[in-house]
């Protein structure tokens, strides 16, 4: 539907907002098509390009806009959470690609494979280095987020990042993995991100304006345990309490999730009956 209506390139008659409203109508199907590829093992839809729309709009600009205001000026423009969360799932996209390529190959190629999780590592970290003071994660980013009606966004795009991050990484938990160069330092890296995830988490919770409640949650949060009951099972001794303190954080916001979403409830079932 968007690619019928067009919305990428837009309509000179159109005013800021409506011509504001279109991209990020784009990109959020853009997003989602990215997405929902991974999934559903579709092949993606919407593909950026010379003729892809401006990246969204800061967004408390975008909420000053005014209805028949003239549509800003690239020099005018200014990039915020939204139009940073399109350039990682520009990564996200790559990522996928390597994932697709573990699980359709039987033939692993283990130098492909380091060169390219080293080449998306360094471009994750990167990315995470140039976002500004005020896009980094921390409690009083959160608090000034919630604030100002972009909690659960700004909440969101951290633990998009977090999870990015662990997939990419969730391969070198395997023990019975042939030895690679970055293996064991991969490995700790997706338990760092893991840990990184539950902090998120927790630390939105304190925040009903930032609590990430969306039903893809759920997913992520089970990977997250994934990787924290690994690190139980197989880690060292000492980190046991961190590790199960975090574990149950995990749980206990899976269970405030499935209030709201029903579908929830077919993960934390089984849980349930085994404890």
């Amino acid at each position: 539907m968007a690619q019928m209506l067009d919305l990428a390139s837009g309509n000179e008659n159109d005013d800021g907002i409506t011509r504001e409203m279109k991209r990020r109508i784009w990109w959020t199907c853009f997003i989602v098509d990215v997405w929902s590829s991974g999934g559903g093992s579709l092949a993606r839809q919407l593909q950026v390009g010379e003729n892809q729309p401006r990246l969204p709009l800061e967004e408390i600009r975008f909420l000053e806009l005014q209805p028949g205001e003239r549509d800003l000026t690239d020099d005018e423009w200014k990039a915020g959470i939204w139009s940073h969360m399109v350039r990682m799932i520009e990564l996200y996209k790559e990522i996928q690609d390597l994932l697709r390529y573990l699980v359709a190959t039987t033939q692993w190629d283990e130098d492909f494979i380091e060169t390219t999780v080293h080449g998306l590592a360094i471009r994750l970290l990167a990315f995470e280095d140039r976002l500004g003071p005020e896009l980094v994660f921390s409690a009083d980013n959160v608090a000034k987020h919630a604030h100002r009606g972009t909690g659960r966004l700004f909440t969101g795009f951290h633990l998009g990042y977090q999870y990015y991050c662990m997939v990419l990484f969730y391969q070198y938990l395997d023990k019975s993995r042939p030895s690679t160069r970055n293996g064991a330092a991969y490995a700790d890296r997706c338990k760092l991100h893991a840990r990184r995830f539950c902090d998120i988490l927790r630390t939105a919770r304190e925040w009903p304006e930032a609590e990430a409640l969306h039903n893809i949650n759920a997913h992520i949060t089970i990977v997250s345990s994934s990787v924290l009951l690994h690190n139980y099972m197989f880690g060292d001794a000492s980190e046991l309490a961190d590790t199960q303190a975090r574990l149950e954080s995990n749980l206990e916001f899976m269970v405030k999730l499935r209030k709201y979403w029903p579908s929830v409830e077919l993960i934390v079932s089984p849980i349930d009956s085994s404890s």
